[in-house]
């Protein structure tokens, strides 16, 4: 009986030596360990990375980082489960998942103003002052922005051998209707292909140069970007979205939308297979070089709108403190050090020198062969113009980014965010409706429009828009 007390003691003795040996190792560099959630899948390569991260930031702030990856569609159902029981852990992603509006309602996240006067002076200049907007609640920052591109500009591109081939003008497109007679030249000498893009299950909308006077605030509602009073509009009422049908129903008619669009799913393998010639979308710095590099060949475009920064595009990227942290000041210590030491933040944004890229004598960095390790995320790990630019991006990309932010038109409504428990009901049907009439421009949509006006009506649109106001009108007020 001693003997086997002797060994159930020792065991027990092996048990604590075993559990202690991490944070014996933190404590050893007096350093504190703090636990993080990301969103995706755990790199490849990810151990070696995070000893190479942790030895560093034990040495520059005393810090040792445990992170826990958790895949983009499971994490905000799991985060919120976690931070509703009051798990403890540090800091989180929070953005397009996870979204900072709950999570602040439910007193999930610290705020920051004192910890970042205190742990990080310099932050809040880093960055233009709209960014600081959609992390702001009653007038408090909950979340530090991941800083990238926060004003796309969009317009239409297609491969430079049929911009070439047909002496296409492209500085001449000044908005989506201006590519009509380009799109006629397609069809007559390219049969096989579709001249313009429709993605399948999706409302075009306006085609002429008021597509850039609106602001999307919520299903079927928008403002005027220049009104400074921020009065909802029903958005399928706009004269120009009425045009809109009708240009779409006539280049469906003429061939230059595919004939079989409205019974298309998707058409992710056609798009690949590159059967479409003219494209819509976004655009931002080293754009160019990236579609050289997805496409195997070069693409021209026109950009005919201005970067618009709205609270969707600053608050989908950013790190917050739990309320349950131990250490909210390393915490916050640490998330400045994210945005502020290059040669930390590449380590996870970019691995390890030698081992996943080498670098260039222009200061760009060239991807191994054979790396499997995911470089060209950095946007979820802090400061984006920290990255290493990489040899197929532009080497002024960042510089460009930066430039683009800074002179973007800002939303009215910087920050809003409507409160809709009273109109959940209201918004499902509405939405409802505009995915059932998503097609009418492939069809009699003279017949079919006053249909769906009457139709948004009934589903509660007046009411959204009602209640909508009210709220703008206060945050506007008190903002």
């Amino acid at each position: 009986m001693k003997k086997m007390i002797a060994v159930l003691l020792c065991a027990a003795m092996l048990f604590v030596i075993c559990g202690c040996e991490k944070q014996t190792a933190v404590e050893e560099g007096d350093g504190v360990s703090l636990k993080i959630y990301q969103i995706g899948t755990e790199p490849i390569g990810w151990n070696d990375v995070l000893a190479a991260f942790n030895e560093k930031a034990l040495q520059d702030i005393g810090v040792a980082t445990e992170w826990e990856f958790i895949s983009t569609g499971s994490y905000s159902e799991k985060l919120n489960v976690m931070m509703a029981a009051g798990e403890e852990f540090d800091i989180c992603y929070t953005g397009f998942v996870n979204p900072i509006a709950s999570a602040v309602n439910n007193g999930a996240f610290l705020a920051l103003n004192d910890l970042m006067d205190e742990y990080a002076p310099g932050l809040y200049d880093s960055m233009p002052e709209y960014w600081w907007k959609a992390a702001t609640f009653d007038g408090k920052i909950y979340a530090v922005p991941n800083q990238q591109v926060a004003a796309m500009p969009s317009g239409v591109w297609l491969f430079k051998r049929y911009a070439d081939k047909y002496g296409f003008d492209m500085d001449s497109i000044k908005c989506l209707k201006d590519i009509e007679p380009m799109l006629e030249v397609i069809k007559q000498n390219e049969p096989d292909l579709w001249p313009f893009r429709a993605i399948p299950g999706t409302a075009l909308g306006i085609f002429s140069e008021a597509a850039d006077d609106y602001e999307n605030v919520t299903a079927g509602l928008c403002i005027r970007r220049d009104d400074k009073e921020a009065k909802l509009i029903n958005y399928y009422e706009l004269p120009e979205f009425y045009e809109g049908l009708e240009i779409a129903n006539k280049w469906w008619k003429k061939g230059y939308i595919r004939k079989d669009i409205v019974s298309v799913m998707e058409d992710t393998s056609d798009f690949k297979a590159k059967k479409y010639v003219f494209n819509t979308g976004n655009w931002k710095p080293g754009m160019d070089a990236e579609t050289m590099v997805t496409y195997g060949e070069e693409c021209v475009r026109s950009i005919y709108n201005e970067g618009y920064a709205s609270t969707v595009s600053c608050d989908s990227s950013m790190f917050a403190i739990s309320r349950t942290s131990r250490n909210p000041q390393k915490a916050m210590e640490f998330i400045n050090y994210m945005n502020t030491n290059v040669e930390a933040y590449n380590l996870l944004a970019s691995g390890i020198e030698g081992v996943n890229y080498e670098k260039l004598e222009d200061g760009r960095i060239k991807v191994m062969e054979g790396n499997e390790y995911p470089i060209g995320s950095g946007w979820k790990w802090g400061n984006q113009f920290n990255a290493y630019v990489t040899d197929n991006q532009d080497a002024n990309v960042w510089e460009e980014t930066k430039e683009l932010n800074a002179s973007a038109k800002v939303s009215p409504l910087m920050g809003f965010r409507a409160n809709t428990d009273s109109i959940l009901t209201e918004i499902a049907q509405v939405e409802a409706v505009i995915a059932e009439f998503s097609t009418i421009q492939y069809g009699d949509y003279e017949k079919l429009y006053p249909r769906f006006i009457k139709r948004l009506n009934e589903a509660g649109l007046p009411k959204i828009k009602t209640e909508y106001q009210r709220q703008i009108d206060e945050f506007l007020k008190n903002n």
